[in-house]
């Protein structure tokens, strides 16, 4: 590696291409009628390509953020899912979608599929999983080597690195190679952080789950032309260290440049169309747009929902000079938050 970029170990890494492609699979649903503690059995949409031995995560749907369920189903009938064990809390659904009655979104609870046919594991000694790693290197005769990752329907669980910047997937000074492309894709049960986008270019995150990470779900800083397109972030809970009474841990589910201490210079962002929920800070830290302007994609139709803190921060873009005087953020929405 490069010596600006630390690998560590239990690492895939790359400096040039790779690309899963795993079965296509139907990634979530929501809920059509209401489950409570202690059921076996919930009502999903029919017609989906679920079978049994399938992994699947309920998110929360009321304001208590940790209120999220994991299950393995048994069977799979007209929209009737039997799971192998009681589920421990409630959560909301019903026939219809809410879309109507509240601008487009729809609260019934979401139900995500965390299978997939090729499957990245991490081995879990003390909180020491696997990483997936694309970079740049500039060998010594010259030659630029250009890491890309391409991964469609591929799981990737029991990664990460406790109390460290080294998530399940982790783009790390990935400049010049071609576009990255995480889709239809699951990170789940990580030890830290789940995506982590850091000082590279060319990275697009759609279609994707990433469930179940200690304090940041998905990072992403000093970045150029990212987009984050109709992806679910959830279940992203305080990790358990503490640097002295002082010490306030930054938490979020989504932090859209925004990790360092006054955030960073980003450009060609495109945050659009995701969820966050089952957050213990925020759904989202995001940097907002220039005052009046109504057709900015850099956060747009995003929606938070059971968070311990608010839906959104909007912070005044640190790249956009005139954010100094004016910012603000549109085109969101959020519902059982506490804040």
């Amino acid at each position: 590696m490069s010596g600006t970029v630390s690998a560590g170990n239990k690492i895939l890494a790359t400096v040039g291409d790779v690309k899963f492609y795993g079965a296509s699979r139907d990634r979530w649903t929501r809920l059509t009628s209401p489950v409570y503690k202690g059921n076996t059995k919930i009502y999903v949409e029919a017609g989906l390509d679920w079978i049994e031995g399938d992994q699947i995560y309920l998110a929360p749907t009321a304001m208590q953020h940790d209120h999220s369920d994991y299950s393995t189903i048994v069977s799979y009938l007209n929209g009737l899912i039997t799971l192998d064990s009681p589920l421990e809390h409630y959560h909301w659904g019903d026939a219809y979608s809410t879309a109507g009655d509240y601008n487009g979104v729809d609260m019934r609870g979401e139900v995500i599929l965390l299978s997939r046919n090729i499957k990245i594991q991490g081995e879990d000694t003390d909180g020491w999983g696997g990483q997936v790693l694309a970079t740049d290197l500039f060998e010594s005769n010259g030659t630029w080597r250009k890491g890309q990752i391409i991964f469609d329907n591929v799981q990737v669980y029991n990664c990460s690195q406790r109390n460290t910047f080294k998530a399940a997937i982790r783009f790390e000074g990935a400049i010049g190679g071609s576009e990255s492309h995480i889709s239809n894709s699951v990170v789940h049960g990580s030890m830290a952080w789940s995506v982590s986008v850091m000082k590279s270019y060319n990275i697009r995150l759609t279609d994707s789950s990433f469930v179940g990470s200690y304090a940041i779900g998905v990072q992403m800083d000093f970045v150029r032309n990212v987009t984050m397109d109709n992806t679910f972030t959830g279940d992203v809970l305080k990790r358990e260290w503490s640097a002295g009474d002082s010490f306030v841990d930054k938490e979020g589910c989504v932090a859209v440049c925004s990790y360092m201490t006054q955030g960073s210079n980003c450009y060609d962002l495109q945050i659009t169309n995701n969820i966050a929920a089952g957050c213990k800070f925020g759904g989202f830290i995001a940097p907002g747009h220039d005052c009046g302007d109504t057709s900015s994609v850099k956060f747009r139709n995003n929606v938070a929902h059971s968070s311990n803190g608010a839906g959104a921060y909007i912070y005044p873009d640190p790249s956009v000079s005139s954010h100094s005087k004016c910012y603000e953020g549109s085109h969101f929405t959020a519902y059982k938050n506490q804040l």
